[in-house]
């Protein structure tokens, strides 16, 4: 119901999702005039006959990479007795991943040198939401330290924390491999048909207003299920 704009009404005046994509891209392309992104291939449009449902007229379908600053990470060289070793900058695996969750510790961490050589020096910053696209894909968390990630991982940097909680939502609401068009369909993901996956996209507040309504009654169903289990 949340993500098909049906838990919680549409306002007018809270704009619409169109604005709200336009608003990321003009914020993007400041970013890569300043160099501090780089340019983005464009993504195909997404038609009405290849949405996967209906959304309201206010709401719009994006590519998950259009609305993100979308990354994959890698792992230093296991050979390299240079790169492991000294906690220099949390390295996140798969298993370090808290479904649904946030990451606040990692079981390994890289060196100086790896993080220089491997990563160019470049952190993921908290905050960002960091999915699992190998293995158990779908899992989630919402960094809350920097850090860095391997492969199997896509992290997404919103410009917004809420459009940021907004996803995590949305994306536990999706099954990836039946949502993606033909074109890219398959029993795996990589960071191509990631980028490529549909997002029902509302206008910022609509979105504040579906992370307060799903979390709200998520904790009432957790508490309905205790009470059961008594």
């Amino acid at each position: 119901l949340a993500v098909s704009g049906q838990l919680v009404p549409q306002i007018l005046s809270e704009g619409t999702g169109e604005e709200l994509s336009q608003q990321i891209e003009a914020e993007k392309q400041k970013l890569v005039a300043k160099g501090q992104l780089k340019k983005q291939k464009v993504l195909p449009g997404i038609d009405q006959d290849e949405a996967p449902f209906m959304i309201p007229d206010s709401w719009k379908w994006v590519r998950l990479a259009s609305v993100t600053d979308f990354s994959i990470g890698r792992t230093p060289s296991r050979g390299e007795s240079t790169y492991w070793g000294e906690d220099y900058v949390p390295w996140v695996s798969i298993a370090d991943l808290n479904a649904g969750g946030h990451v606040s510790k990692t079981k390994e961490s890289i060196s100086k040198t790896a993080y220089d050589k491997c990563f160019s020096s470049t952190v993921v910053p908290k905050g960002t939401l960091l999915y699992s696209f190998k293995l158990t894909i779908g899992k989630m968390s919402i960094l809350d330290i920097d850090a860095v990630h391997n492969e199997a991982i896509a992290s997404l940097r919103t410009y917004s924390d809420i459009t940021t909680d907004f996803l995590l939502k949305a994306l536990q609401a999706i099954n990836p491999l039946s949502r993606t068009n033909e074109a890219i369909k398959g029993k795996t993901l990589n960071s191509g048909s990631l980028s490529l996956l549909e997002i029902p996209f509302p206008p910022l507040e609509e979105q504040m207003r579906i992370v307060q309504k799903t979390t709200q009654l998520l904790d009432l169903i957790t508490k309905l299920e205790y009470q059961l289990e008594k």
